[in-house]
């Protein structure tokens, strides 16, 4: 127990000063409040004393050394409660802290060098919270636009496409799509899957301008590409034929009347036999016994008296075909189905004279618009709102822009976690350099101030991005085309769209715009998007700081610098980097805090990084679990013990030293059991690194190394990836994205499998001659199925109980148990 003077001014009740004497309790991790009237002289004689019969031992009294020329107030309280309380204790200056393994022990002694809290910048002080949904402008629909834009242009735009089927790129059909607005930057290559073994390419050539063709030829161009969109189709179709968008085939203007009047209409089965025409110019077939049901013919079945009457057709049908044709792209690849065929009579069939190479234009029409008109809102998106920001790929933004309700599978949700890491590390950076002076939780508190939901909200709002996001559940199978008279008429209303989506859509666009083209165009889309925040300049040359104060011989180990992997222009980075908090003023050096926050945005960075370079797409989910799995601090605990960097740490506590040789020991005994999981294991070792239990400290050493290494290369992150590859944590990831290692956590693998009934119940005994221990019992609805005891810290207890609980659902039915 430690007992703290808290010094401030306090109302003076009969002359005599009022302070707070706030008591810890170093076991239970607990604050107790006192409120009690002292002397001031007293209080001030006395202080030494009070704390000597509380901790049996003289306290060391040691400044928290942040910077160079400020001594440190405390780093963020570690539970909401602990927060509460010192808050309730109305303290004004708090006292510095010393950390001693994974605890904070208050000093006993005032720090009157302490500066206040800094004063954040006024952009930093949007504190009203947006309601859950809000409401926003309708879709954009670019096909609008363009109905407004056929009456009044008479420059049109053209360009080829060509259909290929995949493993066939010799043997291509062509026709020519007309437009009244230039859309070129939208013109990238189109994937239609229609099995896993079975896709179509459309390509496009470059575009060019066209003068607007004559009423006459205007008319033929909408009566073929009505050709072109019924031809698969039943043979009741709408009478409009004011098309946005027009498909002829590619062959000059004067010619296509007459394709038109070759390829139009339909004609008998028996005589498309007797004209003996070749199967591959044989168009759709459609029986009027199965009212007109369009067929895909296959070959000829001749009559055994070989008389016209008992000619056969063998067909397949084209209903399958379309299906595949017009499958949304969330829906699972399927492996090819033999087609079913069927033989009708050729007397009851009549065959479009239009070929099947050709109709297959209209079975991509669903697919080819859809895409479009997401691509044209994502362009219009760039040249507004994005100032002209030129994506690489405009898919990326298509995908950042798109709900989970547009396309559960295929949305922003990827790009929102890539942009979440990006956002936050541009910030970290921005806050760490600009504010040399501030401390760890300072420097916290700002980043969290910036990226926070609610003012990504307000900026999407302000800006104008409701109207990009995509939101509208589109079905293929049932897609109708567009018609000017149509689309011209429609007036925009207002919608309701979840006020979270919209910041995730900010996240999702700086995430597209990473990967699309790096850091450099995700601070361009940052600046855009977020102009409040002032991100600045992120050139190497800023980050690199000058050593300004000579290195003492003794000051880093040469055995260190050669195990890093890395060779520091300004040592004094490394040895900040290994400075534990409870070192005393230095002249030279500041503590690690600092540079662990900055290390903990770039480990971040560099595990999206693994996760983008991946072969394989990664969902979100799994993302976020894998993420929380290589990021914990147990694991980066154990990484510093396996690789001996604790023992280079600076520190004058000796409960420090007390610490680190407990968890050495410990670890002695686990790091068999840690490094076969690693190498082998199909499962996270949660347990083991559990049962480790190191202090925090631990993984801040790999954290603050980080940031020192990004610091000193001049925000080098592959550099900062080599460390990391040096340690074996790279080799680790990489394992788990390759082999697919389990990495969920044993308490949300148990409320998966009991359907959210397990409960898990935790207590803490404490003897006068031991140390603390933990319990923890898991019941389903009153039914205690699990129970494990001495455990040493919380997340031990919890594990070993979630696992041991898991071990019996697996082996008995939860009806069984909760009955």
């Amino acid at each position: 127990m430690v007992a703290v003077l808290l010094d401030g001014p306090y109302p003076i009740y009969s002359h005599v000063q009022y302070h707070a004497v706030l008591l810890w309790h170093s076991e239970s991790d607990e604050y107790d409040r006192f409120e009690i009237l002292f002397n001031l002289g007293a209080v001030t004689q006395n202080t030494q004393k009070i704390c000597h019969s509380a901790t049996g031992a003289e306290t060391s009294i040691c400044k928290d050394m942040i910077h160079r020329d400020v001594t440190s107030k405390p780093g963020t309280q570690r539970t909401e409660k602990r927060r509460q309380r010192r808050k309730k204790c109305q303290m004004y200056t708090p006292p510095p802290v010393q950390e001693i393994g994974d605890k904070q022990h208050v000093s006993v002694v005032p720090d009157k060098t302490s500066y206040p809290s800094p004063r954040l910048p006024q952009s930093m002080h949007e504190t009203s919270t947006c309601p859950s949904t809000v409401r926003v402008p309708d879709q954009f629909d670019p096909w609008a636009h363009w109905a407004r834009a056929w009456p009044s242009t008479d420059t049109l735009y053209q360009t080829r496409i060509c259909i290929q089927a995949k493993g066939n790129p010799d043997a291509g059909v062509f026709v020519n799509m007309i437009m009244p607005v230039a859309c070129s930057s939208i013109l990238t290559p189109i994937n239609i899957s229609c099995d896993t073994e079975t896709e179509f390419r459309l390509s496009f050539a470059e575009m060019g301008s066209i003068c607007r063709p004559g009423t006459e030829l205007m008319n033929t161009m909408r009566q073929i590409t009505a050709l072109y969109v019924g031809s698969s189709k039943g043979r009741h179709q709408d009478n409009r034929q004011d098309f946005l968008v027009l498909l002829v085939p590619d062959q000059p203007d004067c010619t296509l009347d007459c394709w038109l009047n070759g390829n139009s209409g339909s004609e008998s089965a028996i005589q498309v036999h007797a004209r003996g025409v070749e199967p591959a110019s044989i168009g759709i077939v459609h029986d009027s016994l199965r009212f007109n049901k369009p067929l895909i013919f296959s070959k000829w079945v001749p009559s055994p008296t070989g008389s016209t009457q008992g000619l056969m057709m063998e067909c397949e049908q084209l209903s399958s075909l379309r299906r595949q044709f017009c499958r949304n792209p969330d829906e699972d690849l399927l492996p090819p189905v033999a087609a079913r065929s069927t033989v009708v009579s050729a007397q009851a069939c009549t065959v479009d004279r239009l070929p099947f190479g050709q109709s297959i234009f209209g079975l991509s029409m669903p697919a080819l618009l859809d895409t479009l008109e997401r691509r044209l809102i994502a362009a219009r998106l760039c040249d507004t709102i994005l100032g002209g920001i030129q994506f690489e790929t405009i898919d990326h933004v298509v995908t950042a822009l798109t709900t989970p309700y547009a396309r559960p599978r295929s949305n922003y949700q990827r790009y929102e976690f890539f942009g979440d890491s990006v956002l936050k590390h541009l910030i970290s950076c921005q806050v760490f350099f600009q504010n040399s002076h501030w401390q760890e939780h300072d420097l916290t508190r700002a980043r969290d101030k910036l990226v926070q939901n609610d003012r990504l909200t307000r900026a999407a709002m302000r800006i104008g991005l409701g109207a990009y996001i995509i939101d509208r559940r589109t079905s293929l199978r049932r897609y109708a085309v567009p018609f000017i008279s149509q689309r011209s008429q429609r007036v925009p209303k207002e919608r309701s769209i979840s006020s979270k989506a919209l910041a995730d859509v900010i996240e999702a666009l700086i995430g597209a715009a990473y990967v699309d083209g790096g850091l450099s165009r995700a601070h361009q889309c940052i600046r855009r998007l977020l102009p409040e925040i002032g991100l600045q300049s992120t050139s190497p040359s800023s980050f690199l700081r000058p050593r300004l104060h000579p290195i003492p011989e003794h000051g880093v180990d040469h055995i260190l610098k050669g195990s890093l992997g890395y060779t520091f222009r300004n040592e004094t980075l490394l040895e900040e980097a290994l400075t534990h908090p409870s070192c005393g003023h230095h002249s030279t050096t500041a503590s690690y805090q600092r540079l662990e926050f900055l290390g903990d945005a770039v480990l971040d960075m560099v595990t999206v990084d693994h996760f983008i370079r991946h072969s394989a797409e990664i969902p979100q989910g799994q993302m976020t679990l894998i993420k929380h799995a290589v990021c914990n601090g147990n694991l980066l605990a154990f990484f510093c013990l396996e690789n001996g960097l604790w023992r280079f740490m600076r520190f004058k506590n000796p409960i420090v030293k007390i610490s680190q040789d407990t968890i050495f020991n410990r670890y002695l005994g686990l790091r068999d059991q840690v490094c076969l999981s690693l190498e082998r294991g199909s499962q996270y070792p949660w347990q083991d690194l559990g049962e480790l239990n190191p202090d925090k400290h631990f993984s801040d050493v790999i954290e603050s190394i980080l940031g020192a290494i990004f610091v000193d290369s001049g925000g080098d992150i592959p550099a900062c990836g080599m460390f990391l590859e040096r340690i074996g944590w790279t080799r680790y990831l990489q394992r788990i994205l390759d082999v697919g290692v389990d990495v969920m956590h044993p308490k949300n693998a148990l409320q998966m499998l009991s359907k959210s009934l397990a409960i898990c119940h935790i207590t803490r005994s404490k003897n006068k001659a031991s140390e603390a221990t933990y319990d923890c019992a898991v019941s389903i609805r009153d039914t205690q199925i699990a129970i494990v005891s001495g455990c040493s810290c919380r997340t031990e207890a919890e594990v070993k109980a979630s696992n041991a609980a898991l071990e019996i659902l697996q082996h008995t039915t939860l009806d069984s148990l909760i009955s």
